[in-house]
């Protein structure tokens, strides 16, 4: 008694669940994954630990920013303040040359436009006494002794004369005056002892005869140099009222000085 050679057997599958992954175990068993599309994590706190990280440093990087922006900005103020000092200072600077170029040209011009000087010639009665000065000095005779009685004054200042006061400063006075030469030096050696004028004395009219020098501040605040010498019976006063303005024109007036015996 055979089967029936028509009969089908059933399949294996229909009676035994094979696992393809068991390998030659198909009885053992293996845990599956309820969501096999996405990654397993192993673990939730390392992921926490790094975004701290990361955002200790975002927020390093932001405070290192910071204060890179406020240096720069500290720095930058503080080059514009120097230079702003600098330019300043080079401005200043070159105003002030410009400024010294200028003076320096305006009295090289002025010393120019002394030469070549004129001269003084004073009465031929009262001893024709003669002197250089400058030519951009203007002259003005108060008293000319024309009547050979009186005293001779005259003054000489740059440009023009001002008024004839005590107050009034001029590059020269002059004065021939009908006075006792020692008794006109009087009043200037006073002044010596007190202290207020000094005294010299100079080699005048070729080096054939002195003046006495008198030098000094006087309490109006003149700054005075006073040159004072004899004619004949007479007595010869030249002085200069600004000695820091006119010392230099004063002393070339005095070794210019000649006069007749």
């Amino acid at each position: 008694m055979f089967p029936n050679q028509n009969s089908q057997p059933k399949p294996v599958s229909q009676f035994v669940n094979i696992d393809p992954n068991a390998g030659a175990n198909p009885t053992s068993t293996q845990e599956t994954n309820p969501y096999p599309n996405q990654p397993v994590s192993t673990s939730v706190l390392p992921d926490k630990r790094q975004g701290k990280l990361k955002g200790i440093l975002i927020g390093l990087l932001a405070v290192i920013a910071i204060i890179f922006i406020i240096l720069f900005v500290w720095k930058y103020l503080e080059w514009a303040n120097l230079n702003s000092k600098y330019e300043n200072t080079v401005a200043t600077t070159v105003a002030k040359r410009e400024l010294e170029i200028k003076d320096k040209y305006a009295t090289e011009l002025e010393e120019v436009e002394k030469n070549p000087p004129l001269e003084f010639a004073g009465p031929e009665d009262y001893g024709d006494l003669h002197f250089e000065y400058p030519r951009t000095w203007s002259f003005y005779i108060v008293n000319d002794a024309s009547d050979s009685q009186s005293d001779y004054e005259a003054y000489m200042h740059p440009r023009s004369i001002g008024p004839i006061t005590d107050a009034t400063i001029f590059a020269l006075k002059i004065n021939i005056k009908k006075q006792n030469y020692e008794d006109a030096i009087v009043p200037y050696n006073n002044s010596v002892q007190s202290g207020v004028l000094t005294h010299n004395v100079i080699p005048i009219n070729t080096n054939k005869n002195y003046a006495d020098v008198y030098e000094g501040t006087l309490e109006n605040g003149k700054e005075i140099k006073v040159a004072l010498f004899k004619i004949r019976d007479k007595t010869v006063i030249l002085r200069t009222d600004a000695t820091r303005l006119f010392v230099n024109d004063f002393n070339k007036v005095l070794s210019s000085v000649t006069f007749k015996e």
